[in-house]
């Protein structure tokens, strides 16, 4: 056995232990995260294995696999813009079987990336032409997407193929300037395309590290990225005011900063994200291992190093290991570096390690979780603001199935016994959910439970939470004002009332109006 492919091997099963350690430390929340690993496990020790006995073979096999994945999906993209055209616009108009465009721009800068890369080997004249038709096909669907990561992951691809031709060398020694000119522009015209999408992304990177930062080894969790990314924005944020006291205020905080944020569901930076919930070893192991792999596959010329490289970039910006289609390719690719004659070393090793990951399963193990899990996702699709939720639904509700309930349903359950006026109730709802969601709706239905209770300063707290969560929204202050006026404060009333009449929103809409509107109308009554 090669020593890289000991390597990479040992990096793959120390990145799995690493993730099953960080989750052991979290009692309530190792089960589901740890039985997703072993899927993985067995795809990587079977796909290493077949690689290590047929390479060349498997390959092929794998290549035809793409390639007719790749015609489905070229079908799909090319009909969707002919459907969709003048009915759509944007990143809606062609998606392909993906849930968003960019996603389905990663699924043709890898396959572009792997038939550009067999297509310089291939010998046959009817299979390179094949390969050319399918890579220019995907490369012309890619602009449509709208996708800056998927263009740039199939360019990397690209030059690294191109860095192993002694005359491409050479013409980047010739041309140095104009090439570096010519990346700056093209950086420059990806930024200011979509700037708000990139500044965006940058504010994300940077929680993300704070997160990072702030968690240590352990991390917080698989699944709870979102709850830990809103809490840690709310900090950030907060720590930004000028003026920091009992008076609500934007001063401090830049207002490029403050019309960025958001609050993402997804982390769109898959390093980030697993150095977020499985601590910063596990992110180092996973870059290490990435970065090996495609070393090892570059110097033995190994096709699948290309793919990987374009999936690897991907990742930097978006969120393709959400999918498990893309976790199982990045598997294959994993598994596809180097030869190996003794497999029967490695059926011993990786399925001890599949052992070992089970054990720790079942030692952590408890409750009736999934029954918890289907009967919670009844209520996906049900028009929950006019039902009574059933009281039985939660009684049996586990710690450990946070990340396996949706946040949109925990939310309406939450709402809905709001509603019905089980203030408590909808409180511990609630809370399960600002673990799993960064959306500052929760908090802001949270101060309502407070404010029906009686609980003004607790109230108030919590709509202030929401405001620092996502600063560009004008909702939470509609409510603080609300909240002044049911007290009685008139000059709290007044300065937020001010406040809401100058703020600028991210988005203006007819609802952002309207709240103004009948925070004016209250305005007069004290004018009187």
């Amino acid at each position: 056995m090669c020593r890289s492919r000991i390597l990479i091997d040992g990096l793959f099963m120390l990145l799995c232990m690493a993730i099953a350690f960080s989750e052991m430390e979290k009692a309530d929340n190792a089960l589901h995260p740890i039985v997703t690993l072993i899927p993985y496990l067995i795809s990587y020790c079977l796909f290493r294995v077949m690689f290590s006995l047929h390479h060349e073979c498997m390959t092929v096999v794998l290549v035809m696999v793409l390639g007719v994945l790749c015609l489905k999906e070229l079908y799909e993209g090319y009909t969707q813009i002919f459907m969709n055209f003048g009915m759509k616009t944007g990143q809606e108009i062609c998606i392909g079987s993906f849930s968003n465009s960019g996603l389905y721009g990663c699924f043709l800068a890898v396959c572009a990336s792997t038939f550009v890369a067999c297509c310089v080997k291939v010998r046959n004249r009817c299979i390179k032409i094949l390969l050319i038709v399918l890579t220019v096909l995907s490369l012309l669907l890619l602009p449509v997407t709208m996708s800056r990561a998927s263009l740039l992951a199939f360019v990397a691809s690209v030059v690294l193929l191109m860095s192993k031709y002694r005359w491409s060398k050479l013409f980047v020694r010739r041309n140095w300037i104009l090439l570096s000119v010519l990346v700056l522009l093209l950086g420059t015209g990806a930024y200011v395309i979509k700037k708000p999408s990139a500044d965006g992304r940058m504010l994300m990177n940077r929680i993300g590290m704070h997160i990072i930062k702030r968690n240590g080894l352990s991390g917080v969790g698989r699944g709870y990225y979102a709850g830990a990314y809103g809490e840690e924005q709310c900090c950030f944020f907060m720590d930004l005011v000028e003026n920091k006291g009992d008076e609500i205020g934007i001063n401090g905080i830049p207002e490029s900063l403050r019309k960025t944020a958001d609050c993402p569901r997804y982390a769109f930076n898959e390093y980030l994200k697993v150095g977020a919930e499985n601590g910063p070893i596990s992110m180092l192991l996973l870059v290490a291992l990435i970065i090996v792999c495609i070393k090892d596959t570059y110097k033995s010329s190994i096709c699948w190093c290309y793919p990987l490289l374009a999936l690897a970039v991907f990742a930097l910006f978006s969120y393709p290991f959400e999918t498990k289609f893309f976790t199982y390719l990045l598997t294959v690719f994993l598994a596809s570096a180097g030869k190996t004659e003794n497999t029967r070393v490695l059926y011993i090793v990786f399925y001890c390690l599949i052992a070992f990951i089970a054990c720790i399963h079942i030692k952590t193990a408890r409750g009736d979780t999934y029954k918890t899990m289907v009967r919670l996702n009844q209520y996906k699709g049900e028009n929950i603001f006019e039902c009574q939720p059933d009281v039985l639904l939660f009684k049996d509700f586990q710690a450990d199935s946070y990340n396996w309930v949706d946040q949109n349903t925990l939310f309406y359950c939450g709402q809905a016994y709001n509603k019905s006026g089980e203030y408590h109730k909808s409180d511990s709802i609630l809370k399960i959910g600002t673990l799993i969601s960064s959306d500052p709706m929760f908090w802001n239905v949270m101060g309502n439970n407070s404010l029906a209770l009686g609980n003004f300063r607790e109230a108030e707290e919590r709509y202030k939470h929401a405001f620092y969560m996502v600063p560009n929204r004008l909702y939470p202050l509609y409510l603080l004002a609300k909240l002044y006026h049911t007290e009685g404060d008139s000059a709290r009333f007044l300065k937020m009332a001010d406040l809401i009449e100058t703020f600028e929103p991210k988005i203006e809409s007819i609802k952002t109006e309207r709240l103004r509107s009948e925070i004016r109308e209250i305005k007069t009554t004290y004018q009187k």
